[in-house]
């Protein structure tokens, strides 16, 4: 089993579907998704890319975790994965803009 089986069964999986017919809604809806280990979210995001062709944001805990995720939606896609970092050094602190992550989100606006 390849990496190309294990993804057309998470798209042909029904709760994938009913998750891709609920983001077509029209309604917004924001899903937190709990329990996923190892790339298991990569795999979920990248099969409902394939189920929806649009633009998705993920909202990842911290730069570390959104690296990996970057890194691996990277290798599943063979595409360029943005990453919207914040706009300062550290998470609790918003006095100290971080130069690197100031230009990076500019990156990604343009």
């Amino acid at each position: 089993m390849n990496i190309r089986d294990i993804l057309e069964r998470y798209k042909a999986d029904g709760r994938v579907k009913g998750l891709a017919q609920m983001l077509n809604s029209g309604k917004n809806p924001r899903i937190h998704l709990r329990g996923l280990v190892g790339s298991s979210d990569a795999f979920l995001a990248v099969a409902l890319y394939f189920l929806q062709h649009k633009h998705m944001m993920f909202v990842l805990p911290d730069q570390e975790e959104a690296g990996y995720f970057q890194a691996d939606l990277e290798s599943l896609l063979d595409k360029e994965i943005m990453n919207f970092p914040s706009s300062y050094r550290k998470g609790f602190d918003f006095t100290q803009p971080d130069a690197s992550h100031v230009l990076a989100r500019a990156e990604v606006l343009n």
